[in-house]
């Protein structure tokens, strides 16, 4: 991480301290007062509960991100904990999202590039938010095109079906969890 991002926050205050702030500015700034945590409620907690199994039984194997996550400790505060099953949850997914673009032989920038253009996202909107400049997003483009993924701003027949099939691997359920 260091080589690849010199400021990331392994580097600037490790990565419990990004964490951290990251749960205090979602869970309380959005209330109002970010030094008053949001009230304990019941019915948070009854399902932060089943979330937390449900992510708890999930496998690790080939889901990177989603073990790196469920290493922390789960948090106390109902909302906190919630929020925390949530992440868990969004990150297997998106394990099991970037193993299918990996498999389909998308990877890496050239996969925002596939997905604005699937999506319909402006370039202008596209290039500032995933910090591509002119040459690269040219680049990437191109290496889409160059496939045979692209015809002319959209989709070819081909790059739908490779979107489709991308979509239908990240939705397949993983095996059964076991219990641990």
């Amino acid at each position: 991480m260091r080589r690849a991002c010199p400021a990331s926050p392994t580097r600037v205050g490790g990565g419990g301290a990004a964490v951290g702030g990251r749960r205090r500015g979602r869970l309380y700034h959005p209330r109002g007062n970010p030094q008053r945590p949001p009230a304990q409620c019941a019915d948070t907690a009854r399902a932060a509960e089943p979330a937390t199994r449900t992510a708890r039984l999930a496998p690790l194997e080939r889901r990177a991100r989603f073990a790196a996550d469920r290493s922390l400790r789960v948090p106390a505060e109902p909302l906190a904990h919630l929020w925390h099953a949530a992440t868990l949850l969004r990150e297997h997914r998106g394990d099991g999202h970037v193993a299918a673009l990996v498999a389909a032989g998308v990877a890496g920038r050239e996969a925002h590039v596939l997905h604005a253009i699937a999506s319909g996202i402006p370039r202008g909107v596209c290039t500032p938010a995933r910090d591509f400049d002119e040459a690269e997003w040219t680049s990437r483009r191109g290496a889409l095109e160059g496939r045979g993924l692209l015809e002319g701003d959209r989709l070819s027949g081909w790059g739908r079906q490779l979107m489709a099939d991308i979509k239908e691997r990240t939705d397949q359920r993983p095996p059964p969890p076991t219990r641990r």
